[in-house]
């Protein structure tokens, strides 16, 4: 953790998180509705393989600046919508979908975003509107490579 002020010069920490079982042993496998929104103090987080559906989790987060998601398949809603600090968010092997609408949107300093093969679908064609500094990373002659193409985003075989 790292300790820094807001815009009102109050105290803030900010932790980098790993994310991991619950207490009962039972693996998390879903994080839903702002778990860490509204500028929860976090910079860092990494999301483990069991968790496989975000939904509006870092809405509004001004502090977060770097997502790895492992075992996510599908993101809902505006899961890292106006994230203003934003740069990097990695997904592991698993993602099939960016659901809903505005996914991305308005990430303004989001620089990477890193995808598999297994990208198969975006629903929203405005999923990263305000991302004016983005590079989309990912296989050759894929599924997220046309879309990048056809919407005009930078995008870089890896």
């Amino acid at each position: 953790c790292y300790s820094s002020t807001n815009r009102d010069g109050k105290p803030l920490r900010s932790c980098t998180i790993a994310i991991r079982g619950s207490e009962q042993r039972k693996p998390v496998t879903a994080l839903y509705n702002y778990v860490f929104g509204n500028n929860s103090p976090v910079r860092a987080v990494l999301i483990p393989e069991s968790v496989k559906e975000i939904e509006e989790v870092f809405i509004n987060n001004e502090t977060v600046e770097l997502v790895i998601c492992e075992g996510a398949t599908r993101t809902l809603g505006l899961t890292f919508g106006f994230c203003s600090n934003l740069q990097q968010v990695i997904f592991g092997k698993d993602l099939q979908e960016l659901g809903g609408i505005g996914t991305f949107g308005n990430c303004s300093k989001l620089k990477e975003l890193h995808f598999t093969q297994a990208l198969t679908n975006i629903d929203d064609e405005l999923c990263f509107e305000g991302c004016d500094n983005l590079t989309i990373y990912g296989p050759a002659d894929s599924y997220i490579e046309s879309f990048a193409k056809e919407y005009g985003i930078p995008f870089v075989v890896e």
